[in-house]
């Protein structure tokens, strides 16, 4: 079988292939032709030519292996990569920068992979792209390749291509009413049951959401958000207790808000007649409320609110002033109507926080119904003359029915993975699973910029941390003022100062108390502290 070798369009090259050329696909995995073959001479190719099979473009993306085998007899080995390893040609970038953090929808990020690929190779475009809520996420010197793996990972969607369009969505794939067991006539020639290695079968989980919109007397002081029974069962009869744990921080009491009106003069000034609580009767001590934006031309940005007006329904809000010394709002970004936000910082009403424990049960019901089983995959060799007689065309992601009575099995399996060599294209191998398996270099890869984002991660928080000691070090010193009465600026204004010893502190706050006891959350009451009688007994000053 011979196949042709392509440059721009034209065919530089013919090569003769045997069953040794093999075609692999795996769900958001590996996706080439792996070619071995032998010629009589030195090939004219090089990376960038490219195949074509079933319609789809293989490209030559490393250099070929020759190994020459006689004077005139030399054997090729080529990867001919499908169209979304060209993902790994293009930084992920924004505005110039590949270290920066981005808060948007699914298809918000996928729009800024799809502007990062066009810059390089025209041709790129959306496809089908779920709708989710947005979220902030960090990217760090990665590829788009690497950043559409995280992307995916983070709106727990998969994603695919079909020449240069990108589709991201819950499921790849179409449920069909292909059905595979064994007999003759059934397709099925040989079925292998093998574990999945690398996850665990758990029957009891903890769910925890996440903290914010939280006040100090929820559920006896728990910090993050969870369910009554605070765990769930399933087949504990089966495996024994075996913990796991679900946590989701994405999930917590909130409100979806909406602009209703702004204010023309000054852009602090929201509106949302929506509003169907006080937000004054839900602040939380110590904890400053807070309006995030989600759409819009503030969105992903943090503002504290200074004011809530219950009767109109109108929250005013502080400037918002980053690194660089960049303010927000400002004439050109600012609220509109219609804009979309949530509020932190605040204890929600009981209601949505019913809400939102219910959304938490349902997402811990539903990963432990995925791992309460033993977690296993299953490789199929299909027969080839039924293949061939019924023009058997598997696509990954597609559910096909598989039943077989020794095995238990009768019920349909995603296909995870297919193989087969280009000579013989009925010759089928599949590998059907419940879990989307990566391959063992996607998974080094995606460990490994896990790590490195963590760490980009640390030291932004660090970098911010300072700034703020810093801020907070200056407001304390303007604070500052003297107990005693005795500092002098007339006298204290030295241009160097030598002393063997410092003495720091005022003498008027050297004091102790004795027989003093201070009791917070006195009979039980978080809003109530409790501080006895005694004596307040000076170390330096005489007390009559």
């Amino acid at each position: 079988m011979y196949i042709n070798v392509y440059r721009s369009g034209s065919v530089i090259a013919s090569i003769d292939i045997d069953e040794q050329t093999v075609y692999t696909h795996q769900l958001m995995g590996e996706h080439k032709i792996n070619a071995v073959f032998q010629t009589t001479a030195i090939l004219p190719i090089q990376i960038g030519d490219y195949i074509v099979w079933r319609n789809e473009n293989f490209y030559i993306n490393t250099a070929p292996t020759i190994a020459k085998l006689a004077s005139n007899l030399f054997q090729y080995t080529i990867s001919f990569e499908a169209t979304v390893y060209r993902l790994y040609d293009k930084l992920f970038m924004d505005e110039g920068a590949a270290d920066f953090s981005y808060f948007g929808t699914a298809a918000d990020f996928v729009q800024l992979i799809v502007d990062n690929m066009n810059s390089i190779d025209a041709g790129w475009q959306l496809g089908n792209i779920e709708d989710t809520e947005p979220q902030l996420l960090n990217f760090s010197n990665i590829t788009c390749r690497q950043a559409l793996n995280q992307i995916a990972d983070a709106f727990k969607l998969e994603y695919a291509l079909s020449g240069k369009t990108i589709h991201l969505t819950k499921q790849i794939g179409q449920s069909t009413t292909l059905t595979f067991e064994y007999g003759k006539g059934n397709a099925l020639y040989s079925l292998t049951r093998k574990y999945v290695q690398d996850l665990n079968i758990v029957t009891r989980v903890y769910g925890f959401g996440g903290s914010r919109n939280l006040g100090y007397n929820y559920r006896n002081g728990a910090k993050r958000l969870q369910f009554a029974s605070k765990y769930l069962e399933k087949n504990v009869t089966l495996y024994g207790i075996r913990e796991g744990i679900y946590v989701n921080d994405n999930i917590y009491p909130h409100r979806d808000g909406t602009v209703t009106a702004i204010n023309t003069s000054d852009p602090h000034i929201i509106t949302d007649a929506g509003i169907d609580f006080d937000i004054n009767q839900q602040l939380i001590n110590g904890v400053t409320a807070q309006v995030v934006f989600k759409t819009g031309a503030l969105s992903g940005y943090t503002f504290d609110i200074v004011h809530y007006d219950n009767t109109s329904k109108t929250i005013t809000f502080k400037s918002f002033i980053d690194s660089n010394g960049y303010e927000l709002p400002n004439s050109l970004n600012k609220p509109q109507i219609g804009d979309t936000y949530i509020l932190v910082g605040i204890s929600m009403p009981q209601a949505y926080i019913d809400a939102a424990e219910a959304q938490l049960q349902a997402e811990t019901q539903a990963y432990l119904d995925q791992n309460s089983v033993p977690r296993v995959a299953y490789d199929l060799v299909i027969d080839r003359f039924y293949a061939k007689d019924n023009n058997l065309l598997l696509n990954v992601g597609d559910l096909i029915t598989v039943i077989d009575a020794d095995l238990g099995i009768n019920q349909q399996i995603r296909v995870s993975a297919i193989s087969y060599p280009l000579m013989y294209p009925e010759n089928i191998t599949a590998t059907i699973a419940d879990t989307v398996p990566f391959t063992i270099q996607e998974k080094v890869i995606a460990k490994t910029l896990t790590n490195e984002r963590i760490i980009k991660e640390v030291n932004r928080t660090s970098i911010e941390l300072s700034r703020l000691n810093a801020l907070r070090y200056r407001e304390l010193q303007d604070l500052i003022f003297d107990p005693d009465g005795y500092f002098d600026t007339t006298h204290i204004r030295p241009q160097s100062i030598e002393t063997l010893m410092l003495a720091v502190g005022a003498k008027s706050q050297n004091f102790n108390l004795l027989d003093v006891a201070i009791i917070p959350n006195y009979q039980g009451d978080a809003s109530k502290l409790f501080i006895s009688d005694g004596q307040l007994i000076h170390n330096e000053v005489q007390i009559d």
